[in-house]
């Protein structure tokens, strides 16, 4: 998540082309908060690949290409996390 998500850029792209320090952080924070909910799901017995392979992950990925992405991090990052959690209810 770190290479593809943080590391990688764009500069072909637009929007993507450069980030912002806030952006930098709202993205590094957002990586640290799927660790997190990831041990979690996974010790209540969430199984891997549903814990990774949630939508909302996907969501919060592809989200760095649209214009209003830094006020919408936070909201993909809730929606994560209650995906997650879902995924371990789930087992």
């Amino acid at each position: 998540m770190i290479r593809e998500y943080f590391l990688q850029q764009n500069a072909f792209h637009e929007i993507d082309a450069y980030s912002g320090v806030d952006q930098q952080y709202k993205m590094a924070k957002a990586i640290l908060t799927f660790q997190e909910s990831a041990k979690v799901a996974l010790a209540a017995g969430g199984q891997l690949e549903d814990v990774v392979n949630v939508q909302g992950r996907s969501d919060l990925m592809r989200g760095r290409f649209e214009e209003n992405y830094l006020d919408n991090i936070d909201d993909l990052v809730d929606e994560m996390n209650k995906q997650i959690a879902a995924a371990a209810e789930d087992n």
